[in-house]
């Protein structure tokens, strides 16, 4: 899959051509690889092409949250565009990506289509905002489904990790 087919299949035509989408990478990711949110600084939104992904949120309390990504996926959207706006007020959570089978992904840097100019250009940025309130209300209702259901998948991690 190209670049351009990829950012067609998300919906982002309007980015074909331009400097952005010199900027996307398209990585392979075996199952069992573990990336830090910390260390991709560039690049924190990302698509899934395949594969699945599982995100474990570190809270500064000490508490962890899972949620798990699939192929079509759009990750981290919402970090990129926080961290942008607003990074003195951002409280950053550890995020570490898990990957639970091998993957294909590619790297969004949707943090830097401020600085770029291209035609329609508001319209991307609308999309953009778009997405990101649809994922922000995806990432509410599971964490809040979290707290509120007892889930068995999240109390077996618990035991596992306190070998009980």
């Amino acid at each position: 899959m190209t670049k351009a087919e990829i950012l067609s299949k998300i919906g982002f035509e309007e980015l074909i051509g331009t400097k952005f989408e010199e900027m996307v990478i398209i990585k392979k990711l075996k199952k069992g690889t573990s990336i830090y949110y910390k260390r991709l600084k560039k690049f924190n939104t990302y698509f899934i092409i395949e594969g699945e992904i599982s995100h474990i949120i570190h809270t500064p309390e000490g508490g962890k949250f899972y949620r798990d990504f699939f192929k079509g996926d759009i990750p981290g959207l919402n970090f990129s565009i926080s961290i942008r706006k607003a990074p003195k007020c951002f409280r950053l959570f550890d995020i570490n990506m898990v990957v639970k089978e091998d993957s294909v992904i590619v790297y969004l840097p949707f943090e830097k289509l401020i600085d770029l100019e291209f035609e329609n250009k508001s319209k991307v940025l609308e999309k953009l905002i778009i997405i990101g309130m649809e994922d922000h209300f995806k990432e509410f209702n599971h964490l809040l489904l979290k707290t509120i259901y007892s889930d068995k998948e999240f109390f077996i991690r618990y035991l596992e990790e306190k070998k009980y």
